[in-house]
């Protein structure tokens, strides 16, 4: 292990906690920078990390938080989808000028699966293509992993008892669930060949969001029907209240609708952490909806 201590930049979330987690469990030390950090000391998959109050936007405690580390991860992700107003692109911007000016063995980042930069006329595209520029062009060595859509999304479309897709999504992912990327995350950090790299990660399912969705459901919310609400009407909403977070959503679900889960996977070294969350007997995505219901309520 080349390094010991991990900046880690968006610890808190479903996505980032596992990831954090993962570290803590292989020896890292974490250590997290949360606006929060009585907040974040509250969730038992943060054990252990050392918090940090700071915020990515503000670059003095973002220097501050990197020194005595030797790496950084972010899981970054951002409200705004122009480029100028992003937290995503502006906070990676930062970290990856402090990463080249700190000399960090290794930085890692979360993106998108496909070719981001062939359909950057979509906004929450352009950002992710952004970010990518970014962290390959950092100066030191960089890992960009590049997930499908994630299990963990699916508790999100469901309001008041009711499951409702933003659109029409006809596309298929391979969904993957957080525990198993995190996994990955953390294998290919101490990989030297893995550095310098794209990472594109699928899960072993192919499923629209409905298909996915009903198997969550069948697991979660027997008897719930899944249904589609018009991105136009989610428009006219959002402008009609000022919701703004509503607009937000109609634009990426709309991103959704227009590019797919391209690409092909990448070849991971041998040994590494297999890509599924499953049994003998059950596909990952009813496994994992399984596991979920016996959790605490989304």
């Amino acid at each position: 292990m080349a390094f010991q201590r991990v900046l880690f930049i968006g610890a808190t979330g479903n996505l980032g906690a596992p990831v954090a987690a993962q570290m803590l469990r292989a020896g890292y030390r974490v250590r997290a920078l949360v606006r929060d950090p009585a907040r974040a000391a509250a969730d038992p998959r943060l054990a252990g990390a050392e918090l940090v109050p700071g915020d990515v936007l503000d670059r003095a405690s973002v220097a501050a938080a990197m020194q005595g580390c030797g790496a950084a991860y972010s899981n970054l992700s951002g409200a705004s989808f122009e480029l100028a107003d992003s937290t995503e692109y502006r906070g990676i911007r930062t970290l990856c000028e402090l990463a080249r000016e700190q000399q960090l063995a290794w930085l890692g980042s979360i993106s998108g699966a496909g070719d981001l930069a062939a359909a950057n006329q979509l906004r929450p595209l352009a950002v992710k293509a952004a970010c990518e520029r970014a962290v390959a062009e950092s100066g030191v060595p960089w890992t960009l992993f590049k997930p499908s859509h994630f299990f963990e999304s699916l508790p999100m479309f469901v309001r008041a008892g009711r499951i409702a897709i933003p659109g029409r999504q006809p596309h298929r992912y391979h969904y993957l669930a957080a525990q198993d990327y995190a996994r990955v995350v953390v294998a290919a950090m101490a990989d030297s060949g893995c550095h310098h790299r794209r990472l594109t990660l699928h899960g072993p399912e192919v499923l629209t969001m409905a298909e996915a969705l009903a198997i969550f459901r069948d697991a979660r919310y027997p008897g719930a029907r899944v249904g589609t609400m018009p991105l136009w009407l989610m428009r006219l909403l959002g402008r009609v209240s000022g919701n703004t977070e509503l607009a937000r959503v109609a634009e990426l679900f709309a991103t959704f609708q227009a590019h797919g889960d391209d690409g092909i996977a990448s070849e991971l070294p041998a040994g590494f952490p297999a890509l599924t969350t499953t049994s003998r007997a059950s596909p990952s995505s009813t496994c994992w909806s399984r596991r979920a219901s016996s959790r605490a309520p989304w």
